[in-house]
This record gives structure tokens, sequence and C-alpha cells, in this order.
């Protein structure tokens, strides 16, 4: 619980203990009880695999030149670009790169833990939008030094997967469905529709 706490620290914990992992349980006698599986229990040899159909053959195409022109360590999620800033998902947090040097990324900006992980960002012009699970959609504004100013947010479900076209926003929120948002002001984004109903994870424009 604690090492959860330090992890998840808006979670409130009082009587009961949310994983953010899997495991696998495994019965001896037909399911009257379980226990945790390890990886003892995992060493049966592994079935005959059939041989692999031979590929089809791959037409020659031209070899894409790819060469790495800076690197930053940690672990990071998504990412939009925003100018010459890189803004990414890290963990609970939203952080700010500065690209105008590719050799050289400098950590410019940074937010507060927004309550859970990250989902998506997208940016449209100074406007930086945050989907954060069940912490909701959090939209910033990204000063010209590359700091964060939050601006509003909506906290009625998951937000999970989006898209952003014009002043429309499309979010998705798992069992909730969609909600299409008009953000034309950032400072209090408003519902328009939904389509509830559906498990929805993922939209797509066309």
């Amino acid at each position: 619980v604690p090492s959860f706490g330090k992890k998840w620290p808006t979670e409130n914990l009082s009587g009961r203990f949310l994983t953010q992992s899997h495991s696998l349980l495994m019965s001896d006698d037909h399911g009257d009880t379980w226990r945790l599986a390890t990886s003892r229990d995992l060493g049966a040899p592994p079935p005959a695999l059939k041989p692999e159909p031979e590929a089809a053959a791959v037409p020659d195409l031209p070899e894409a030149n790819m060469r790495r022109t800076g690197q930053l360590g940690g672990r990071f999620g998504e990412m939009a670009v925003a100018g010459r800033f890189l803004v990414a998902g890290v963990g609970q947090r939203v952080v700010v790169l500065d690209a105008t040097d590719p050799a050289k990324l400098e950590l410019v900006g940074e937010s507060l833990p927004l309550g859970d992980s990250i989902y998506d960002i997208d940016a449209q012009g100074d406007i930086v939008a945050v989907a954060a699970w069940r912490a909701g959609l959090h939209l910033f504004g990204l000063t010209k030094t590359g700091s964060l100013q939050p601006l509003g947010r909506w906290q009625g479900g998951e937000a999970r997967r989006f898209q952003w076209e014009g002043k429309l926003l499309y979010l998705t929120t798992g069992k909730g469905g969609l909600r299409i948002f008009d953000v034309s002001n950032p400072a209090a984004p408003k519902v328009l529709g939904a389509l509830p109903g559906i498990d929805i994870c993922a939209v797509s424009l066309h």
C-alpha cells in the first residue's frame, strides 16, 4: 500500500486497494482454492510449432535514412509537437521539452501530477489538451517559454483517446461512450453531445 500511494498519490486508499498490474492465478484442485502462479508452474515444454509459411517477396524500397540527433532518458508516453516544443506524458505529469537544438533537448516545463495515467496528448497553437484516464480531460496554455498554465478541465468520466478538429474535441471515455466538446473557450470546455451505451476507446475523423 505505501508503494502504491507513492505511485498514485491522488488515490483514496481508505478501505480499498486498486492495483494497476495484472496477475496470473491457478488452481491445483479444480477451482476449490487458488494461488498466484509462479515461474515453476509455467515450466511445461511449449507445444510444437507449425512451420512458418514462406514470406511473400518484398519489393525493393529505397532505404530510409534516419539518424539520432538527441536523446533524453526516462519513460515517455504520448507526445505532441507544438512549435519548437515537444509536449509529452511521463507517468501522471506533462513535460515540455525545447527541441530548438535536437541534439540538446531541454526540459523547460512540467505540470503537477494530474491524478492518473496520461492516455493522449495533442496541441493546437498554444493550447494543449491532455486525456488523463480517470482524472478526466485537462486543457493547458503553453507559454512562449514552455511553461504550462492550467486552463480548464472536465471530470465527468474517463478520458482516453481523442481527436481535435477546430473548436471541437471528440473524446472517448471507455464505457461512458463518446463525448463531443466545444473547446473554443479552453477555460470552460462545454459538452455539446454524447454517444452513450457503447464502450469506446478510440476515435478517428475522416
